[in-house]
């Protein structure tokens, strides 16, 4: 298992991407969309898991 720490200014944006074996996000703090396998996107916030 590999654990990391990422922080996004306000406004950041990446590339829609995929991990091939997956990814779990928690979210410690504000606000993000992510994109899950169906297409649908989904609007996450400090203390969501996904």
């Amino acid at each position: 298992m590999t654990a990391a720490l990422v922080r996004f200014i306000p406004g950041a944006r990446t590339n829609w991407h995929s991990h091939a074996v997956g990814q779990t996000l928690q979210i410690s703090e504000g606000v993000g969309l992510v994109g899950i396998r169906d297409g649908s996107v989904v609007r996450v916030r400090a203390g969501d898991t996904v």
